[in-house]
């Protein structure tokens, strides 16, 4: 859990949150994620 680029995302993540919890942002990241890649791209 002391990798840096674990720090790096967690760092990211905590200035991210303003009004909502760790694991509601990440939910919700995590909701966009599958979205963008279940959405086909257009050419």
């Amino acid at each position: 859990m002391s990798s840096p680029r674990i720090k790096s995302i967690v760092k990211l993540f905590e200035t991210c949150r303003y009004k909502r919890d760790l694991y509601t942002l990440f939910g919700d990241w995590c909701e966009c994620a599958a979205i963008s890649m279940s959405t086909p791209s257009i050419s």
